[in-house]
């Protein structure tokens, strides 16, 4: 599985982040040199609805974009990440697929009028074939709301900059893994009002569930709730093998699934590797979200 063709053609080397609370941006050069800024975003220009990301206040939303830019140079073509709740992101098992890109995304628009409370035709869908389970056929298909991405989409048009890659902080925490890989690897990535798991072995999923938790002060007893439900099926799943990979990405909870993780025999917590030379900006932006930039445009630098 190929997490790049997720939403995008080829990756680009300029990553933005949108991250609710902060918008940040990170650029390689051709000499392989890093270089960034980040900024205080207002919540209230994006409005969240019960399948990801409803609207976006253009005007604001380019303010912000304008004072981010100013008097620095940002390619043409670019990624951007958004809260893994944005987006909606499916698993889904056929017996047969058939053969055209055309037909494959009319059944996976049928599925989806049965499972999202919107009208298929209302959404942006990015398709991936994934391996195959058995004798059925799987595709995994990340979906966002048409008019909101639109709107995203032209706002950073108008300023001359193209969203090549638009993908969630889950996704892109994958977009670095080693392919052939043998080892399971499991992502865990905590957002305010969600949880979200992605299970893959050489970069083919086995899984992909996104929860939301109450917004009553009451997610921790449900967030663990999900995480042992979780390590529960990975377990079964797997046949209990010696050793998961374990990618963690939070917002707000993140010593509670540190510590949750840390007491489960078999997981290994992956520590992310950051560039350290832009501390400055690492710290503003925070370690585990600038891993899910660094996985985009690649952790090597020039010497």
């Amino acid at each position: 599985m190929n997490w790049k063709k997720l939403l995008t053609s080829p990756p680009p080397a300029a990553v933005w982040l949108l991250e609710g609370h902060r918008i940040a941006y990170l650029c390689r050069d051709r000499k392989g040199q890093l270089s960034g800024r980040s900024h205080d975003l207002d919540e209230s220009l994006f409005e969240v609805g019960p399948v990801g990301l409803q609207t976006v206040d253009a005007e604001r939303l380019g303010a912000v974009l304008d004072g981010v830019l100013n008097g620095f140079n940002c390619p043409s073509k670019v990624a951007v990440i958004v809260p893994t709740g944005w987006l909606r992101s499916h698993l889904l098992t056929f017996d047969k697929l058939p053969p055209s890109k055309a037909e494959i995304e009319d059944i996976v628009r049928w599925r989806l009028k049965k499972m999202l409370p919107v009208r298929p035709s209302d959404l942006r869908l990015a398709i991936v074939p994934a391996e195959t389970s058995g004798t059925q056929q799987r595709v995994l298909c990340l979906s966002g709301m048409e008019r909101a991405v639109s709107v995203l989409e032209s706002v950073f048009e108008s300023r001359g900059i193209q969203i090549g890659q638009l993908t969630g902080f889950l996704f892109a925490l994958a977009n670095g893994e080693v392919h052939d890989a043998t080892d399971p690897h499991l992502y865990v990535q905590s957002e305010e009002t969600f949880v979200s798991f992605l299970l893959s072995v050489g970069g083919s999923a086995l899984l992909v569930r996104m929860k939301p938790l109450p917004t009553d002060g009451l997610t921790g007893p449900h967030l663990e709730r999900e995480l042992q439900l979780m390590w529960s099926y990975v377990q079964n799943e797997l046949n209990s093998p010696a050793q998961i990979k374990v990618t963690l990405s939070c917002q707000d909870a993140e010593e509670q699934l540190r510590s949750w993780w840390l007491q489960c025999e078999g997981a290994k917590i992956e520590e992310e590797q950051v560039a350290l030379q832009h501390e400055e900006w690492y710290a503003a932006l925070g370690k585990v979200r600038s891993a899910a930039a660094l996985a985009i445009v690649g952790q090597e630098t020039s010497e």
